[in-house]
């Protein structure tokens, strides 16, 4: 989608990431909701493996993100809704059908080890309006806001002692 770019920050003296979202794509609003969208879920985030955010905007009718510091790639397919168990060894994410997914993090140092992005709950009619789930501080219980609303239903599921039930 976009083009990203090693550069130097002048005033800063530093190194940074510049995605940019190229101007033959820029009429795209598409593409425009899908880097504003990569925005939010990268400030939403705080991790000293993880880039910083350090601007977002439009210059001559180019978008684009600037960030710096450590990036890696967590998922080929992409994902939304990002969330950290507190301890940071385990990231959720929404991949594009709506599966809460889950992937584990060690890091030693300036060293990151991702695991592979595995599914826990498979599209359980999440509703994305409202925030679609939260997790736990430990990462053992999930509130997913599965309900539909307008129909009446009950909005919350609360998912907890899932990893026994695996065990079975």
């Amino acid at each position: 989608m976009g083009e990203v770019y090693r550069a130097r920050d002048t005033r800063l003296g530093r190194d940074v990431a510049v995605k940019v979202l190229p101007t033959h794509l820029s009429s795209n609003s598409e593409l425009k909701l899908r880097l504003e969208r990569e925005a939010k879920a990268i400030s939403s985030l705080n991790h000293p493996h993880i880039c910083t955010l350090h601007d977002v905007g439009s210059q001559d009718g180019m978008d684009f993100l600037a960030g710096g510091g450590a990036k890696w790639q967590v998922s080929k397919d992409g994902g939304t809704s990002p969330k950290w168990r507190r301890d940071t060894k385990e990231l959720f994410y929404l991949d594009g059908s709506d599966n809460i997914v889950a992937v584990d993090v060690a890091a030693s140092g300036d060293a990151v080890n991702l695991g592979v992005p595995h599914i826990l709950f498979q599209s359980v009619g999440i509703q994305r309006d409202y925030g679609a789930y939260d997790v736990s501080a430990d990462g053992k219980k999930f509130l997913i806001n599965s309900g539909n609303l307008a129909q009446g239903g009950d909005p919350l599921t609360l998912v907890q002692n899932w990893t026994a039930e695996l065990k079975k």
